[in-house]
């Protein structure tokens, strides 16, 4: 592609990495671009923040999309994804992603109703009537700090942290990747980019948007984000 050439477009056997500082926000953004899908990226980018976070010991924001995800830390530190990748190991992506999901996340807290619910330890009726899914919740939420501190081999808690991990989040596809990352067959490529990002993270761009944007000023974010790719190439923004 014109904007960064040819090795910054993401195959089934690279993925692609764009740094960028948002001075404006006082952040620096890595957008990780796959051809995995949904349910990988969701699961890879929370390995990836983890080991970030612990990396460079700061926070990190992070949004994920069917074609990648987005990393965000302060502008201050400073990460390095290509080596971070390649030192993940297939059999620690497991023990990560339970310890990253192990918070009070709302996806842990739902999927723990539903097997709580399966095992009696939550009534769906009670005296005849039906609980509503907020009360079944509620009731879960208080029993979820209860069971977390039960032996490991709790059945309810090891099943929702399975079904999490290994269902929702591909860790079977997780495990994959990351071998081939390692093997040399995957290649990582790191691009940096002033601003804005590149047209193949325009929609990974704009899930740092508040929600209470709208569409619309969603839309003019973007036509801002091609008119200045192509100003930077020489050519003319689409009208």
């Amino acid at each position: 592609m014109l904007y960064l050439g040819d090795e910054a477009v993401p195959t089934l056997n690279r993925i692609v990495v764009e740094e960028q500082v948002d001075q404006e926000n006082h952040r620096r953004l890595y957008y990780f671009m796959t051809n995995y899908g949904l349910r990988f990226n969701d699961g890879f980018s929370r390995i990836v923040a983890f080991t970030i976070a612990r990396d460079v010991t700061t926070n990190v924001s992070v949004g994920i999309s069917d074609t990648g995800f987005l990393v965000s830390i302060p502008l201050e530190k400073r990460a390095d994804p290509a080596r971070i990748l390649r030192a993940i190991r297939a059999d620690e992506c497991n023990e990560i992603l339970e310890e990253a999901v192990g918070g009070d996340t709302q996806l842990l807290k739902r999927v723990f109703r539903i097997n709580a619910a399966r095992s009696f330890m939550i009534l769906r009726n009670y005296m005849g009537r039906r609980r509503s899914a907020r009360r079944q919740q509620v009731s879960a939420d208080m029993l979820i700090s209860f069971a977390k501190r039960l032996p490991p081999g709790f059945a309810v808690m090891r099943e929702t942290y399975r079904e999490v991990i290994e269902d929702r989040f591909e860790a079977e596809n997780i495990r994959r990747i990351v071998d081939g990352i390692g093997a040399g067959e995957i290649e990582v490529v790191l691009t940096r980019t002033a601003s804005p990002p590149s047209p193949l993270a325009f929609g990974i761009a704009t899930l740092g948007v508040s929600d209470a944007v709208y569409a619309q000023d969603k839309l003019s974010m973007l036509r801002e984000f091609q008119r200045r790719v192509m100003s930077s190439i020489g050519g003319e923004a689409a009208a």
